[in-house]
């Protein structure tokens, strides 16, 4: 799973995506459908991160977007930003 996250996976395979959807306790449907999963921090949420979601949509029929942290990465983005206020958990 910390290999998906970060990217280390570049195109997993469908053993390692069965064995992320039984770690998600994520049922198969007994029907066909595509199922698409996007990690990111989306620090700060921009049009770029709602553009991939939106074309992620578009091409399955089931979309899981899971949210990643790392605090003191986002600390550091935000002073080296020219942000006035950083968002909070809620406004991600």
């Amino acid at each position: 799973l910390s290999q998906l996250i970060n990217n280390k996976i570049k195109s997993p395979s469908a053993q390692k995506m069965s064995a992320l959807h039984q770690f998600l306790g994520l049922e198969y449907p007994l029907q066909q459908k595509t199922i698409g999963v996007i990690f990111g921090k989306f620090y700060p949420l921009h049009t770029g991160h709602i553009y991939l979601i939106q074309r992620a949509c578009s091409q399955v029929d089931e979309l899981h977007v899971i949210l990643c942290h790392d605090e003191p990465r986002d600390k550091e983005l935000f002073i080296n930003s020219a942000m006035s206020q950083q968002p909070t958990v809620s406004d991600r």
